[in-house]
């Protein structure tokens, strides 16, 4: 007795017959087959897409985070962070523990918001790496891990922080802009004042660099440990600033960052204006309550009489 699925295989198959020369036939309109009862056409469902897992523990220094952007920025203004760490015990069972914390603490909302890598600068130390964020994100994030941040975590002078400038807001006379300010000799003094340290191996502020260095035909006479490094396909690198673990610092060196990004936006100033140290302040105390912790670096390093304190308060009532 033939099977009644094998009888609807072999009447479909008869109707949908082709002539022996290939031409198809005009087929008449298909009557709907009834499938018996006893026949149960189970319903397969897709396999879930895998989810990707994040880049747990103390990776290899060539990884690199997501670089895709994160955050509401209007103009493309994302900043990545590069901050370098070590361990006060100088103990790695305490270094892994640490890493662990350290990267669920800050990956808590984002899962890709940064990795952890290894650093041959560091004696027991680590690298953390953020992905592009705009930098209301990054206030938040590092706001939240400092609340309650690891224990043992410290720096020393082979430490830094490096901030990332997506490339995507930039023209080429703006980044010329950035490189002439912060390696041009007269504002020497005011960038170690920011940067919180001189000339160092790996960040060597008496390079030699100017507005015509950000064409493509001269990005090669720069090098990796250039205080701008051009390097990066998507990126420009700030490399001047001291490392620290203090939540002001950090946030006031991403500040100077995006305030720097502003002050050599088109039509904004003169490329003659936009590398005076004068022309900067003046337009950090425009948008003083947009930098709060860089105004008040400021106002506390020789500066008072530009600026006074933003407290909390005062940034409360313009947002």
């Amino acid at each position: 007795m033939a099977s009644p699925l094998i009888d609807l295989m072999v009447e479909s198959d008869r109707r949908n017959r082709r002539a022996d020369d290939g031409i198809f036939r005009i087929q008449e309109p298909r009557a709907p087959i009834n499938y018996p009862e006893d026949i149960v056409v189970s319903k397969v469902k897709a396999a879930p897409r895998p989810k990707l897992r994040p880049k747990m523990g103390l990776l290899d220094h060539n990884h690199k985070p997501s670089f895709e952007p994160t955050g509401d920025s209007l103009f493309k203004e994302y900043l990545g962070v590069e901050l370098e760490v070590e361990m006060a015990s100088h103990k790695f069972k305490d270094r892994g523990e640490t890493i662990y914390e350290v990267f669920h603490r800050l990956n808590k909302k984002d899962p890709e918001f940064c990795v952890v890598k290894k650093d041959g600068s560091l004696d027991c130390g680590f690298e953390i790496c953020t992905r592009p964020a705009a930098l209301e994100l990054q206030r938040e994030v590092w706001r939240g891990f400092f609340t309650n941040p690891p224990e043992g975590l410290t720096v020393s002078d082979r430490c830094g922080i490096h901030v990332h400038l997506s490339k995507a807001a930039m023209t080429n006379l703006q980044i010329g802009k950035i490189i002439n300010f912060i390696h041009r000799p007269q504002n020497r003094k005011f960038i170690q004042l920011i940067a919180q340290r001189g000339s160092k191996k790996h960040c060597d502020f008496n390079m030699k660099g100017a507005l015509k260095h950000s064409h493509p035909n001269y990005r090669n006479q720069f090098h990796h440990y250039s205080p701008v490094n051009l390097l990066n396909r998507d990126t420009v690198e700030i490399r001047i600033f001291a490392g620290s673990v203090d939540l002001a610092i950090i946030l006031k060196n991403l500040e100077f960052c995006h305030a720097l990004l502003k002050f050599t936006f088109p039509g904004v100033a003169s490329i003659a204006e936009s590398g005076e140290v004068s022309e900067f302040i003046k337009f950090v105390k425009s948008s003083r309550l947009f930098y709060p912790n860089l105004v008040n670096y400021l106002a506390h390093n020789g500066y008072a009489d530009r600026f006074s304190v933003v407290t909390p308060t005062k940034i409360r009532r313009i947002l």
